[in-house]
């Protein structure tokens, strides 16, 4: 799901601000002006084969906070929302990077989707910059799954995942929602009870997870034949 937001909140007046011309009656001459246009994608991959893969937490694009500077480091300057950027604001001749950010990268648990996305922008004398720039899902989604077999054999369960170096993200036996991991090896383990009263820590999966992907693992025992330890 892909959303886009402007300084002008419709479609319509969008398309007329696209289409204005990108000179203005300067009041100074090395200067220019940013209009910043987002996207947000909340898009997560995933196998075709993972029917219960869902996109990323859907925020809005007036969620997502700005950061503007200079390639030489003399200028920095950070905005909450879209909303509060002043594009009548004046920059200097130059060229800048335009970042826009929901959530952190170290943030990881249930409900902590991590977007981000950059774009370059070169502000030109006396002239609108049009700076596009599209924010996606920067971190990985996992959740975890069981087969009927799994859940008819052990009396309890429960589940960890835990990206390298991060915290562990705990799993109820009922939990549903994917957590939101840092990019890297992440191990899945599960706390079970056996049948006879033994319980046991088993290393369910280690994987490499990407950026902006949704992982569903799917964890059986004795593949489906449940009727022996």
């Amino acid at each position: 799901m892909k959303l886009i937001y402007g300084l002008l909140s419709t479609a319509m007046l969008l398309a007329i601000s696209s289409s204005c011309s990108d000179d203005y009656n300067p009041s100074e001459g090395s200067s220019g002006k940013i209009n910043p246009l987002l996207e947000l994608d909340a898009e997560a991959i995933t196998s075709r084969s993972q029917t219960q893969s869902r996109d990323a937490a859907a925020i809005s694009v007036n969620d997502l906070k700005l950061r503007l500077t200079s390639a030489d480091g003399s200028f920095a300057k950070e905005w909450s929302s879209i909303s509060e950027f002043d594009n009548n604001e004046l920059y200097k001749v130059g060229k800048y990077t335009l970042e826009a950010t929901y959530g952190a990268i170290e943030e990881e648990g249930f409900e902590k989707p991590y977007y981000y996305g950059s774009t370059e922008v070169i502000v030109k004398e006396n002239k609108v910059t049009q700076a596009s720039l599209s924010a996606k899902l920067a971190n990985s989604m996992v959740s975890i799954a069981t087969t009927e077999a799994f859940q008819s054999y052990f009396s309890s369960y429960s589940f960890q995942a835990r990206s390298k170096g991060g915290e562990y993200i705990n799993f109820s036996s009922t939990e549903s929602r994917p957590a939101y991991l840092r990019p890297g090896e992440v191990t899945v383990t599960a706390d079970v009870t056996k049948p006879n009263g033994q319980t046991a820590t088993l290393e369910a999966a280690v994987f490499v997870a990407e950026p902006k992907h949704h992982y569903t693992i799917t964890i059986d025992v004795n593949n489906g034949e449940a009727g022996s330890a």
